[in-house]
């Protein structure tokens, strides 16, 4: 039996009682495993089935061929410091779609880890998603270019002084310029700036990243956030 801790990515029924889970697990990246009996009515574990959930848990090896079998499922004690408020979920469960929709499978990457670690500890910061979700976008090899400029250009990535039919305007560009700053947590933007520059990034996400598709989540983020 071996010991693992990770964030549940997504969780899917298998058979009556059954689940399949994707976790970013901490030493190997994104994994699937399969939980026997999780949806039963005696099972209390059930409640752990959440997006971005962070859980320790243990795994017995099967077959070849077979997922790992999870035995046991707990909270991690990151996941004792938040409120699992509906706002805090419907962020939680757009950035771990935004992960599986992003990341390649079983790519090990500490950084990652350590972004949705640093996501759980400055959630009631808000604009933590946006970090988060550019963090990643710049962890996966996909970051801006920031060169001199007043409007970003969401097609070529970068900043430039020419408007043009890709770029976005003065006011969300110079948001963007601060991105990649720690103190962008605490930086005040008004609510719809905010969930413009979340549009923002999924449109640039389009461009660059390979068969990209929008998280269905974000519709119920936009109408909670």
């Amino acid at each position: 039996m071996q010991s693992l801790q990770g964030f549940i990515l997504s969780y899917t029924k298998y058979n009556d009682s059954g689940a399949v889970l994707r976790v970013l697990e901490r030493e190997a990246g994104i994994q699937s495993y399969f939980v026997k009996n999780i949806y039963l009515a005696r099972n209390k574990q059930k409640v752990y089935l959440m997006p971005l959930m962070g859980v320790d848990f243990n795994v017995s090896k099967t077959k070849s061929g077979a997922l790992p079998l999870v035995n046991q499922i707990s909270p991690s004690e990151i996941s004792k410091m938040i409120d699992f408020t509906l706002v805090n979920n419907a962020q939680m469960t757009l950035l771990a779609e935004f992960i599986l929709k992003t990341v390649p499978y079983e790519v090990v990457e500490d950084s990652l880890y350590q972004c949705v670690e640093d996501f759980y500890i400055n959630m009631d910061n808000k604009n933590a998603l946006i970090f988060s979700i550019y963090s990643i976008i710049k962890n996966i090899g996909y970051g801006f270019l920031f060169t001199e400029g007043t409007f970003f250009d969401l097609k070529n990535g970068c900043f430039q002084e020419v408007e043009n039919e890709f770029t976005i305007n003065r006011v969300l560009s110079d948001i963007l310029k601060n991105i990649e700053s720690l103190a962008f947590i605490k930086t005040p933007i008004d609510t719809s700036e905010r969930r413009d520059i979340i549009d923002v990034l999924m449109r640039y996400c389009k461009y660059h990243i390979p068969e990209f598709s929008e998280p269905k989540s974000l519709d119920i983020f936009r109408e909670v956030f």
